[in-house]
């Protein structure tokens, strides 16, 4: 799928973010697998305590491996925070299964394409000029940013109807969910919806185009 290039420059804010390598890994063999993960927040489901719900899907390759749908530990104030925090949670998922395939001796080079459906997280994250104004989204901001600087993650963004993440946070339509169950059985981590005619979706910052 043609999606938008990261580039961005974090060398100033973050100088010292690399990708950590233990020396233990055995040696990679074979083809390079792809990692992606589909995020999504829904803001103060929980009508009590007022948190948010966090869904996260992880495919490798093509096949999904991994999925999350858990109240946050705090209550966010705005759907921004939300998604941010939701954001964090699929970098640390990204570096756990990045972790897991290289203890495995599997290649992975590229980054990990992570698609959400909130524009403003996605620029945020992957902007040198955007700027933190709710401090106490600061740890999730900080480590979603210097986890693109070490080249460990891509978040793009999609439009709400393609992100298969929508079901892990709340209740949605019949017609909804089984669209979303169906493309993720059929191991389609690309955004398309294989239930109708195919559409490329694109993400990211649209002033740089390439193939990633």
């Amino acid at each position: 799928m043609q999606l938008d290039e990261i580039d961005v420059d974090f060398s100033q804010e973050y100088p010292d973010a690399i990708k950590e390598l233990d020396p233990k890994f055995p040696k990679a063999y074979g083809k390079p697998l792809a990692t992606t993960l589909f995020i999504d927040s829904s803001h103060a489901n929980d009508k009590e305590t007022g948190r948010s719900i966090t869904g996260c899907i992880a495919f490798v390759g093509q096949t999904p491996v991994s999925w999350i749908s858990r109240r946050q530990s705090t209550v966010e104030t705005s759907t921004y925070s939300a998604e941010f925090s939701a954001l964090r949670t699929a970098t640390e998922e990204s570096i756990s299964i990045w972790y897991m395939l290289r203890s495995l001796g599997i290649p992975v080079v590229e980054r990990t394409k992570v698609f959400g459906d909130n524009l403003s997280v996605i620029l945020s994250s992957t902007s040198d000029s955007a700027e933190l104004k709710k401090k106490h989204t600061a740890l999730s901001f900080h480590m979603v940013r210097e986890a693109v600087a070490a080249e460990i993650i891509a978040p793009h963004h999609i439009p709400g109807y393609y992100n298969y993440a929508d079901i892990l946070t709340k209740a949605v339509e019949t017609e909804t969910f089984k669209r979303h169950a169906f493309n993720i059985l059929m191991n389609n981590p690309t955004g398309k919806d294989r239930t109708k005619r195919p559409r490329c979706v694109r993400g990211g910052q649209p002033r740089r185009s390439a193939v990633i």
